[in-house]
């Protein structure tokens, strides 16, 4: 989030991002709160309402990066993925805020380029903002395997 406050100025849409609070360990009186207030589990971790590209918006899930076999989605989460990509969103996970960072930038330079319902490792897009495939086979968020 800091990153989108430094770069607001390049990216004025960036003003718009915001943090989705469904996720993190919390004590049964908050989390009741927070359940009757609407916050639900397995929505993604960011979200900006820009249109882009045949898109409505854009919403990141964030991962730690996949060493170990961690960072892997929820069932919950793979079903709030697959709802708002049938609704029209952008979705896509990304592996550690390198990542993220990567994803944004190209869904608001060349939205054609993103990977809709995919992992996103550190180096995936190219500088350009062009989608680079990975030469090595990684599988993917649905845990189908790309090139």
């Amino acid at each position: 989030m800091q990153w989108a406050t430094l770069q607001s100025g390049a990216f004025p849409e960036l003003e718009l991002l915001y943090a989705i609070p469904n996720g993190g360990h919390r004590n049964k009186a908050t989390a009741g709160k927070l359940k009757a207030e609407g916050v639900k589990s397995g929505v993604p971790d960011l979200h900006l309402p820009i249109a882009r590209g045949g898109y409505h918006s854009l919403y990141v899930e964030m991962k730690k990066p996949p060493e170990g076999g961690k960072g892997r989605l929820s069932p919950t989460q793979i079903w709030w993925r697959d709802r708002l990509i049938d609704e029209g969103h952008a979705v896509v996970t990304c592996h550690g805020a390198t990542a993220g960072i990567e994803a944004i930038r190209v869904y608001l330079v060349t939205p054609e380029g993103i990977e809709n319902g995919q992992r996103v490792l550190p180096g995936h897009y190219a500088g350009s903002g062009a989608p680079r495939r990975r030469s090595v086979a990684v599988k993917n968020s649905i845990g189908a395997t790309t090139a």
